[in-house]
Protein backbone atom coordinates (compact mmCIF):
# COMPACT_ATOMS: atom_id res chain seq x y z
CA UNK A 1 0.00 0.00 0.00
CA UNK A 2 2.88 2.62 1.07
CA UNK A 3 4.08 1.55 -2.90
CA UNK A 4 0.88 2.69 -3.89
CA UNK A 5 0.58 5.76 -1.98
CA UNK A 6 3.86 6.81 -3.29
CA UNK A 7 3.13 6.72 -7.20
CA UNK A 8 -0.23 8.24 -6.53
CA UNK A 9 1.35 10.92 -4.59
CA UNK A 10 4.13 11.92 -7.03
CA UNK A 11 2.58 10.89 -10.32
CA UNK A 12 1.80 14.45 -11.63
CA UNK A 13 5.07 15.68 -10.31
CA UNK A 14 7.04 13.04 -12.51
CA UNK A 15 5.19 13.04 -15.40
CA UNK A 16 3.12 16.90 -15.75
CA UNK A 17 6.45 18.65 -15.99
CA UNK A 18 6.62 21.98 -17.92
CA UNK A 19 8.38 20.97 -21.02
CA UNK A 20 11.84 23.39 -21.59
CA UNK A 21 12.58 22.76 -25.03
CA UNK A 22 14.74 19.20 -24.74
CA UNK A 23 13.58 16.28 -25.95
CA UNK A 24 12.86 13.79 -23.46
CA UNK A 25 15.15 10.70 -23.72
CA UNK A 26 12.81 7.36 -24.06
CA UNK A 27 13.84 4.54 -21.76
CA UNK A 28 14.36 1.25 -23.94
CA UNK A 29 12.71 -1.43 -23.50
CA UNK A 30 15.47 -3.22 -21.32
CA UNK A 31 15.67 -0.38 -19.14
CA UNK A 32 12.06 -0.12 -18.55
CA UNK A 33 11.93 -3.41 -17.90
CA UNK A 34 14.98 -3.85 -15.46
CA UNK A 35 13.91 -0.45 -13.66
CA UNK A 36 12.43 -0.61 -10.14
CA UNK A 37 11.87 3.41 -10.08
CA UNK A 38 8.10 3.90 -10.05
CA UNK A 39 8.99 7.70 -11.98
CA UNK A 40 9.43 6.03 -14.93
CA UNK A 41 6.68 4.61 -15.53
CA UNK A 42 2.84 5.60 -15.91
CA UNK A 43 1.20 2.77 -15.01
CA UNK A 44 0.85 0.65 -11.97
CA UNK A 45 0.03 -3.24 -12.33
CA UNK A 46 -1.27 -4.74 -9.16
CA UNK A 47 -0.53 -8.81 -9.74
CA UNK A 48 -2.02 -11.24 -7.38
CA UNK A 49 -4.49 -14.43 -6.97
CA UNK A 50 -8.25 -13.20 -6.72
CA UNK A 51 -9.62 -12.28 -2.75
CA UNK A 52 -6.57 -11.24 -1.25
CA UNK A 53 -7.54 -7.31 -1.72
CA UNK A 54 -6.44 -5.52 -4.89
CA UNK A 55 -9.14 -3.63 -6.01
CA UNK A 56 -10.09 -2.62 -2.41
CA UNK A 57 -6.62 -1.37 -2.06
CA UNK A 58 -6.44 0.91 -5.11
CA UNK A 59 -10.14 2.29 -3.98
CA UNK A 60 -8.52 2.97 -0.15
CA UNK A 61 -5.66 4.38 -1.34
CA UNK A 62 -7.42 7.08 -4.23
CA UNK A 63 -10.08 7.53 -0.79
CA UNK A 64 -7.15 8.36 1.54
CA UNK A 65 -5.59 10.50 -1.16
CA UNK A 66 -8.91 12.45 -1.94
CA UNK A 67 -8.34 11.74 -5.68
CA UNK A 68 -11.27 10.44 -7.70
CA UNK A 69 -11.35 7.49 -9.27
CA UNK A 70 -13.11 5.93 -12.38
CA UNK A 71 -13.25 2.30 -12.75
CA UNK A 72 -13.53 -0.28 -15.46
CA UNK A 73 -13.87 -4.14 -15.39
CA UNK A 74 -14.47 -6.81 -17.62
CA UNK A 75 -18.27 -6.20 -17.68
CA UNK A 76 -17.87 -2.51 -18.82
CA UNK A 77 -17.61 -1.45 -22.83
CA UNK A 78 -13.04 -0.94 -22.94
CA UNK A 79 -12.73 -0.56 -26.25
CA UNK A 80 -9.73 2.04 -27.59
CA UNK A 81 -12.68 4.65 -28.66
CA UNK A 82 -14.43 4.69 -24.74
CA UNK A 83 -10.78 4.45 -23.10
CA UNK A 84 -9.83 7.15 -24.48
CA UNK A 85 -12.93 9.40 -23.75
CA UNK A 86 -12.87 8.45 -20.56
CA UNK A 87 -8.96 9.10 -20.33
CA UNK A 88 -10.01 12.68 -22.33
CA UNK A 89 -12.89 13.79 -19.86
CA UNK A 90 -11.10 13.04 -16.33
CA UNK A 91 -8.98 15.74 -16.59
CA UNK A 92 -12.20 18.51 -16.76
CA UNK A 93 -14.42 16.55 -14.78
CA UNK A 94 -16.10 19.28 -12.62
CA UNK A 95 -17.38 18.48 -8.67
CA UNK A 96 -19.04 21.11 -6.33
CA UNK A 97 -18.53 23.68 -9.44
CA UNK A 98 -14.47 23.03 -9.37
CA UNK A 99 -12.45 21.33 -11.30
CA UNK A 100 -10.20 18.51 -10.21
CA UNK A 101 -7.36 17.14 -12.73
CA UNK A 102 -6.31 14.63 -10.30
CA UNK A 103 -8.57 11.48 -11.20
CA UNK A 104 -7.49 8.27 -11.62
CA UNK A 105 -8.56 5.05 -13.64
CA UNK A 106 -8.89 2.43 -12.28
CA UNK A 107 -8.89 -1.01 -15.11
CA UNK A 108 -9.69 -4.53 -13.27
CA UNK A 109 -8.93 -7.78 -14.87
CA UNK A 110 -6.66 -6.58 -17.64
CA UNK A 111 -5.69 -10.01 -17.72
CA UNK A 112 -9.00 -10.81 -19.79
CA UNK A 113 -8.73 -7.83 -22.46
CA UNK A 114 -9.37 -9.25 -25.41
CA UNK A 115 -11.78 -9.83 -28.25
CA UNK A 116 -15.19 -8.23 -28.65
CA UNK A 117 -16.05 -5.25 -26.79
CA UNK A 118 -11.99 -4.96 -25.95
CA UNK A 119 -11.15 -5.02 -29.34
CA UNK A 120 -7.03 -3.99 -29.75
CA UNK A 121 -6.28 -5.64 -26.53
CA UNK A 122 -3.19 -4.86 -24.94
CA UNK A 123 -1.65 -3.38 -27.63
CA UNK A 124 -4.15 -0.34 -26.90
CA UNK A 125 -4.04 -0.27 -23.04
CA UNK A 126 -0.03 0.36 -24.03
CA UNK A 127 -0.86 3.14 -26.19
CA UNK A 128 -2.91 4.64 -23.41
CA UNK A 129 -0.67 3.88 -20.94
CA UNK A 130 2.14 6.16 -23.29
CA UNK A 131 -0.46 8.99 -23.54
CA UNK A 132 -2.34 9.33 -20.59
CA UNK A 133 -2.69 12.72 -18.90
CA UNK A 134 -3.89 10.88 -15.66
CA UNK A 135 -2.10 7.67 -13.38
CA UNK A 136 -4.11 4.54 -14.50
CA UNK A 137 -3.92 1.49 -12.21
CA UNK A 138 -4.06 -1.86 -13.49
CA UNK A 139 -5.47 -4.63 -11.97
CA UNK A 140 -4.88 -8.58 -13.07
CA UNK A 141 -5.02 -12.06 -11.07
CA UNK A 142 -2.72 -14.17 -14.25
CA UNK A 143 0.43 -12.83 -13.96
CA UNK A 144 2.11 -15.23 -15.97
CA UNK A 145 -0.38 -15.29 -18.91
CA UNK A 146 1.22 -14.89 -22.45
CA UNK A 147 -0.59 -11.38 -23.35
CA UNK A 148 0.41 -9.87 -19.86
CA UNK A 149 4.25 -10.20 -20.93
CA UNK A 150 4.36 -7.30 -23.33
CA UNK A 151 2.36 -5.04 -20.26
CA UNK A 152 4.53 -5.62 -17.17
CA UNK A 153 7.30 -4.27 -19.07
CA UNK A 154 5.58 -1.15 -19.47
CA UNK A 155 3.96 -1.04 -15.92
CA UNK A 156 5.15 -0.49 -12.26
CA UNK A 157 4.51 -3.63 -11.01
CA UNK A 158 3.81 -4.27 -7.04
CA UNK A 159 2.79 -7.60 -6.14
CA UNK A 160 0.46 -9.29 -3.50
CA UNK A 161 0.85 -12.57 -1.97
CA UNK A 162 -1.92 -14.67 -0.73
CA UNK A 163 -1.65 -14.62 3.58
CA UNK A 164 -0.42 -17.00 5.81
CA UNK A 165 -3.11 -19.40 7.57
CA UNK A 166 -2.33 -17.25 10.58
CA UNK A 167 -3.13 -14.15 9.49
CA UNK A 168 -6.21 -15.49 8.09
CA UNK A 169 -7.34 -16.95 10.82
CA UNK A 170 -6.74 -14.10 13.23
CA UNK A 171 -8.28 -11.86 10.94
CA UNK A 172 -11.47 -14.23 10.30
CA UNK A 173 -11.30 -14.73 14.48
CA UNK A 174 -11.44 -10.81 14.85
CA UNK A 175 -14.63 -10.52 12.48
CA UNK A 176 -16.47 -13.17 13.74
CA UNK A 177 -16.00 -11.80 17.48
CA UNK A 178 -17.48 -8.19 15.62
CA UNK A 179 -19.83 -9.45 14.04
CA UNK A 180 -20.90 -11.82 17.40
CA UNK A 181 -20.77 -14.82 15.21
CA UNK A 182 -19.66 -18.08 16.96
CA UNK A 183 -17.83 -21.11 15.31
CA UNK A 184 -14.88 -23.49 16.44
CA UNK A 185 -10.86 -23.37 15.67
CA UNK A 186 -11.89 -26.61 13.61
CA UNK A 187 -14.47 -25.21 11.61
CA UNK A 188 -12.58 -22.32 10.80
CA UNK A 189 -9.92 -24.25 9.96
CA UNK A 190 -11.54 -26.09 7.31
CA UNK A 191 -13.05 -23.73 5.86
CA UNK A 192 -9.85 -21.83 5.19
CA UNK A 193 -8.44 -24.46 3.50
CA UNK A 194 -11.58 -25.20 1.58
CA UNK A 195 -11.46 -21.31 0.71
CA UNK A 196 -7.70 -21.76 -0.22
CA UNK A 197 -7.23 -18.71 1.90
CA UNK A 198 -9.23 -16.39 -0.53
CA UNK A 199 -10.46 -13.60 2.12
CA UNK A 200 -13.12 -12.84 0.29
CA UNK A 201 -14.43 -16.34 -0.66
CA UNK A 202 -14.05 -17.32 2.97
CA UNK A 203 -16.35 -13.96 4.04
CA UNK A 204 -18.72 -14.16 1.48
CA UNK A 205 -19.05 -18.15 2.56
CA UNK A 206 -19.27 -17.45 6.27
CA UNK A 207 -22.47 -15.09 5.78
CA UNK A 208 -24.18 -17.58 3.87
CA UNK A 209 -23.50 -19.86 5.84
CA UNK A 210 -24.25 -18.24 8.80
CA UNK A 211 -27.72 -16.87 7.33
CA UNK A 212 -29.01 -20.32 6.83
CA UNK A 213 -28.02 -22.13 10.44
CA UNK A 214 -27.84 -21.23 13.53
CA UNK A 215 -25.55 -18.61 15.29
CA UNK A 216 -22.95 -21.30 16.18
CA UNK A 217 -21.39 -22.80 13.45
CA UNK A 218 -19.41 -26.34 14.53
CA UNK A 219 -19.81 -27.96 10.89
CA UNK A 220 -18.91 -27.62 7.58
CA UNK A 221 -17.49 -30.80 5.96
CA UNK A 222 -20.16 -30.86 3.55
CA UNK A 223 -19.36 -26.86 2.67
CA UNK A 224 -15.21 -27.85 2.65
CA UNK A 225 -16.43 -30.82 0.14
CA UNK A 226 -18.42 -28.17 -2.13
CA UNK A 227 -15.92 -25.61 -2.14
CA UNK A 228 -13.27 -27.76 -3.23
CA UNK A 229 -14.90 -29.09 -5.87
CA UNK A 230 -14.11 -27.90 -9.14
CA UNK A 231 -16.52 -28.62 -12.27
CA UNK A 232 -13.46 -31.00 -13.63
CA UNK A 233 -13.66 -32.69 -10.73
CA UNK A 234 -17.26 -33.37 -10.58
CA UNK A 235 -17.02 -34.54 -13.80
CA UNK A 236 -14.10 -37.34 -13.25
CA UNK A 237 -16.13 -38.35 -9.91
CA UNK A 238 -19.67 -39.00 -12.29
CA UNK A 239 -17.53 -40.94 -14.83
CA UNK A 240 -15.69 -42.97 -12.34
CA UNK A 241 -17.06 -43.22 -8.74
CA UNK A 242 -19.10 -46.45 -8.55
CA UNK A 243 -20.92 -46.09 -5.26
CA UNK A 244 -22.66 -42.75 -6.70
CA UNK A 245 -26.49 -42.48 -6.47
CA UNK A 246 -29.14 -40.28 -8.63
CA UNK A 247 -28.87 -37.47 -6.29
CA UNK A 248 -24.97 -37.66 -5.81
CA UNK A 249 -24.49 -37.62 -9.36
CA UNK A 250 -27.17 -34.39 -9.53
CA UNK A 251 -25.93 -32.85 -6.87
CA UNK A 252 -22.58 -32.72 -8.68
CA UNK A 253 -24.48 -31.54 -12.32
CA UNK A 254 -25.48 -28.65 -10.47
CA UNK A 255 -22.23 -27.78 -9.01
CA UNK A 256 -22.02 -26.02 -12.43
CA UNK A 257 -24.83 -27.12 -14.70
CA UNK A 258 -23.42 -24.90 -17.90
CA UNK A 259 -19.74 -26.20 -17.54
CA UNK A 260 -20.54 -29.66 -16.22
CA UNK A 261 -22.57 -30.83 -19.21
CA UNK A 262 -19.94 -29.32 -21.79
CA UNK A 263 -17.06 -31.62 -19.81
CA UNK A 264 -19.31 -34.45 -20.56
CA UNK A 265 -19.98 -34.16 -23.88
CA UNK A 266 -16.50 -34.19 -24.77
CA UNK A 267 -14.87 -36.82 -22.77
CA UNK A 268 -17.28 -39.46 -22.63
CA UNK A 269 -15.90 -40.63 -25.90
CA UNK A 270 -12.20 -41.03 -24.04
CA UNK A 271 -13.98 -43.10 -21.18
CA UNK A 272 -12.64 -46.57 -20.69
CA UNK A 273 -16.24 -48.78 -19.74
CA UNK A 274 -15.76 -51.36 -17.31
CA UNK A 275 -16.83 -54.18 -20.30
CA UNK A 276 -14.37 -55.35 -22.30
CA UNK A 277 -16.28 -56.11 -25.41
CA UNK A 278 -15.86 -53.52 -28.03
CA UNK A 279 -19.64 -54.42 -29.38
CA UNK A 280 -21.33 -53.14 -26.25
CA UNK A 281 -18.95 -50.21 -25.83
CA UNK A 282 -20.23 -48.53 -29.31
CA UNK A 283 -24.06 -49.45 -28.40
CA UNK A 284 -23.20 -47.36 -25.22
CA UNK A 285 -21.63 -44.62 -26.95
CA UNK A 286 -24.97 -44.38 -29.24
CA UNK A 287 -26.92 -44.13 -26.49
CA UNK A 288 -24.95 -41.69 -24.34
CA UNK A 289 -25.44 -39.76 -27.73
CA UNK A 290 -28.81 -39.47 -27.70
CA UNK A 291 -28.86 -38.92 -24.51
CA UNK A 292 -26.92 -35.78 -24.85
CA UNK A 293 -28.96 -34.69 -27.93
CA UNK A 294 -32.54 -34.81 -25.54
CA UNK A 295 -30.20 -33.25 -23.22
CA UNK A 296 -29.22 -30.28 -25.55
CA UNK A 297 -32.98 -29.92 -26.60
CA UNK A 298 -34.04 -29.23 -23.14
CA UNK A 299 -31.31 -27.02 -22.58
CA UNK A 300 -32.37 -24.85 -25.42
CA UNK A 301 -35.94 -25.08 -24.19
CA UNK A 302 -35.04 -23.63 -20.94
CA UNK A 303 -32.70 -20.94 -21.75
CA UNK A 304 -34.26 -19.97 -24.82
CA UNK A 305 -37.77 -20.20 -24.22
CA UNK A 306 -37.18 -19.55 -20.33
CA UNK A 307 -38.99 -22.96 -19.62
CA UNK A 308 -37.61 -24.04 -15.90
CA UNK A 309 -39.56 -26.62 -15.50
CA UNK A 310 -37.44 -29.10 -17.57
CA UNK A 311 -34.20 -28.17 -15.47
CA UNK A 312 -34.25 -31.70 -14.14
CA UNK A 313 -34.78 -33.37 -16.93
CA UNK A 314 -31.82 -31.64 -18.66
CA UNK A 315 -29.70 -32.91 -15.58
CA UNK A 316 -30.47 -36.30 -16.37
CA UNK A 317 -30.15 -36.61 -20.22
CA UNK A 318 -27.00 -34.15 -20.13
CA UNK A 319 -25.21 -36.19 -16.98
CA UNK A 320 -27.08 -38.78 -15.19
CA UNK A 321 -27.66 -41.03 -17.67
CA UNK A 322 -24.30 -40.49 -19.79
CA UNK A 323 -22.28 -40.98 -16.95
CA UNK A 324 -24.11 -44.20 -15.73
CA UNK A 325 -24.41 -46.02 -18.89
CA UNK A 326 -20.48 -45.48 -19.78
CA UNK A 327 -19.18 -45.46 -15.78
CA UNK A 328 -15.03 -46.37 -16.28
CA UNK A 329 -12.19 -44.93 -16.07
CA UNK A 330 -11.08 -42.01 -17.05
CA UNK A 331 -7.56 -40.45 -16.78
CA UNK A 332 -8.22 -36.98 -17.54
CA UNK A 333 -10.61 -34.31 -18.45
CA UNK A 334 -10.46 -31.98 -21.44
CA UNK A 335 -11.13 -28.25 -21.97
CA UNK A 336 -14.51 -28.34 -24.03
CA UNK A 337 -13.20 -27.10 -27.94
CA UNK A 338 -16.88 -25.38 -28.31
CA UNK A 339 -15.63 -22.58 -26.31
CA UNK A 340 -12.57 -22.59 -29.35
CA UNK A 341 -15.53 -23.01 -31.78
CA UNK A 342 -18.00 -20.59 -30.45
CA UNK A 343 -14.95 -17.55 -30.10
CA UNK A 344 -13.85 -18.81 -33.93
CA UNK A 345 -18.12 -18.63 -35.30
CA UNK A 346 -18.06 -15.12 -33.38
CA UNK A 347 -14.86 -13.74 -35.38
CA UNK A 348 -16.50 -15.13 -38.75
CA UNK A 349 -19.55 -13.53 -37.72
CA UNK A 350 -18.00 -10.00 -37.31
CA UNK A 351 -16.26 -10.59 -40.28
CA UNK A 352 -19.30 -10.92 -42.44
CA UNK A 353 -20.98 -8.04 -41.01
CA UNK A 354 -17.68 -5.75 -42.04
CA UNK A 355 -17.62 -7.52 -45.64
CA UNK A 356 -21.98 -6.63 -46.02
CA UNK A 357 -21.31 -3.28 -44.21
CA UNK A 358 -18.76 -1.79 -47.06
CA UNK A 359 -19.72 -3.79 -50.14
CA UNK A 360 -23.35 -2.03 -49.43
CA UNK A 361 -21.85 1.13 -50.24
CA UNK A 362 -21.67 0.01 -53.66
CA UNK A 363 -23.60 -2.72 -54.15
CA UNK A 364 -27.10 -4.45 -52.98
CA UNK A 365 -25.51 -7.05 -50.86
CA UNK A 366 -27.57 -10.00 -48.48
CA UNK A 367 -25.81 -11.20 -45.57
CA UNK A 368 -27.11 -14.43 -46.28
CA UNK A 369 -25.52 -13.88 -49.75
CA UNK A 370 -22.30 -12.72 -47.96
CA UNK A 371 -22.23 -16.12 -45.52
CA UNK A 372 -22.70 -18.06 -48.25
CA UNK A 373 -19.28 -16.42 -50.64
CA UNK A 374 -17.38 -16.48 -46.92
CA UNK A 375 -18.24 -19.96 -46.68
CA UNK A 376 -17.14 -21.51 -50.02
CA UNK A 377 -13.81 -19.34 -50.28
Amino acid sequence: MKKLIYFLTNWHTWHNKPTTGKRKRTATKSETIASTDPSKFKAVLLTGPPGVGKTTTAQLVCKALNMPYIELNASDNRSQTMMEKIELNSCYLTDDNQIINKHVLIMDEVDGVTGNEDRGGIQTLIQLIRTTRIPLILIANDRQADKMRTLISHCYEIKFDRPSFLNVKSFILDLCSREHIHITHASLDNLINACNRDIRKIIHTLNLYYKQSSSLITNVSNLEKALSTSPFDACMKMFSLSNLNLIDKTNLYFHDSSLVPLLIQDNYIRVVPSITIQRQRLELISKVADSLTIGDICSKLNFINGNRSLIGYQAMFSGVIPTTLLHGSLNSVQFPVWFNFMQQQKTTDRRIIELETHCSLKSNSILSYMNMIVLFT
